[in-house]
C-alpha cells in the first residue's frame, strides 16, 4: 500500500471507444501519483494497451451500475474522488455521501 491518493474512473475500458481511450490517457497521466482504480462499465474483451497500463480494473457486465454495488466499490477501495463521465455528473453529490471523497 502506498501513501497515494486514490482516484477512481466509472467508465469503458479496453476497447475502441471514444471514451475508453480518454480513460486510458487519464490513467497513463495520473499513475505515477496516484493510484488508479477503474469501475469497467459492459462485457468486452480489453485490448494490449490497455493491459500494459498498472491501475486497478473492477469488471462489471452492465452499463448501467446499481448503485449500492457501486457504493461498495467507492468505500472497499477508499477512493478520494472519482470521476465520472458526463451523464454521471448529476450523481457526485449522492456519491460524495459514500466516505471520503472529495475535489482534486
Amino acid at each position: 500500500m502506498t501513501d497515494k491518493k486514490r482516484i477512481g474512473f466509472l467508465s469503458y475500458w479496453g476497447w475502441a471507444r471514444g471514451q475508453s481511450y480518454l480513460t486510458l490517457c487519464y490513467a497513463k497521466m495520473l499513475k505515477d501519483e496516484y493510484d488508479v482504480y477503474i469501475f469497467k462499465q459492459g462485457d468486452n474483451k480489453i485490448a494490449p494497451e490497455f493491459k500494459a497500463v498498472d491501475v486497478n480494473v473492477t469488471e462489471y457486465p452492465k452499463y448501467v451500475v446499481d448503485k449500492e454495488v457501486f457504493k461498495s466499490w467507492v468505500k472497499e477501495n477508499k477512493l478520494d474522488a472519482v470521476i465520472f463521465k458526463s451523464i454521471w455528473l448529476v450523481s457526485i453529490g449522492k456519491t460524495r455521501r459514500c466516505g471520503r471523497l472529495q475535489r482534486l
